[in-house]
């Protein structure tokens, strides 16, 4: 058997420049989708300094409640953390019976031990009686608390619902205010086809369709104006409701 030419021997061995063109092409191709991808997944990403700007700036809603949230939580925790556990005066005095409890019976009678020991218990269990009542005071003023927010928030939703029931007539008129405004358009054709008719007909068909359509737009003005109103009696109800005295 005799070998294969020189030149098929280098074409099997070698790749050509078409291998090298598809390869890289099929680079380019999955570096373009891999890009596209990229892009996609971001478009929905919010971005952090989005949510920084001031005022000024487009800020996204959910981005600012997010962040008065945050501040409200940090204010709670300072306040937290500036009220001690147990007072100076508590600790002072829960200092003083454990020492003096202890004490006692090394420099004082037995009969003395006796009534002072359980004296010191007592006031112990005191200072605790009246610590408990601070923290149960306290767990009261967060319920009274968080039921004049759900109060706020359902009147608020009530001035919503009224916002949306005024709000709902307003594709109402849009739809009456166009189909008024088409017939308008349509009366110089409907008077040349009418017999003659006196000038004053003529007037009021000329003058009905615009009435109408005027009447409408004015409804969907004060429609839209009542919805502002309330929708801004509803935010500021909370401003309202929990204002500082500062």
């Amino acid at each position: 058997l005799r070998s294969p030419p020189a030149c098929v021997r280098m074409s099997v061995t070698e790749p050509s420049a078409w291998d090298d063109i598809r390869e890289k092409t099929g680079e380019k191709a999955y570096d373009i989708m891999s890009g596209i991808a990229q892009t996609l997944s971001n478009a929905g990403r919010v971005d952090e300094t989005m949510v920084k700007r001031s005022g000024a700036d487009f800020q996204l809603p959910v981005g600012l409640a997010l962040a008065r949230m945050q501040k409200n939580m940090g204010m709670l925790d300072q306040a937290a953390s500036a009220n001690v556990a147990v007072s100076p005066t508590s600790f002072i005095i829960l200092s003083a019976t454990v020492l003096i409890a202890g004490a006692a019976p090394f420099a004082l009678s037995e009969k003395l031990v006796e009534v002072l020991v359980p004296s010191m218990s007592a006031l112990s269990a005191a200072i605790g009686l009246s610590a408990e009542y601070n923290g149960k005071v306290e767990v009261a003023r967060g319920k009274e608390i968080a039921a004049v927010t759900l109060q706020a928030a359902s009147e608020a939703e009530c001035f919503l619902a009224q916002a949306e029931r005024a709000k709902a007539v307003v594709p109402l008129c849009v739809g009456l205010s166009t189909t008024f405004s088409a017939f308008a358009l349509l009366a110089p054709t409907l008077v040349t086809e009418l017999p003659r008719l006196a000038p004053a007909v003529i007037t009021e068909i000329y003058l009905i369709c615009p009435v109408f359509a005027v009447l409408g737009a004015a409804v969907a003005a004060l429609a839209a104006q009542e919805s502002i109103t309330l929708c801004s009696s509803a935010i500021g109800l909370g401003a309202r409701r929990f204002a500082s005295a500062d």
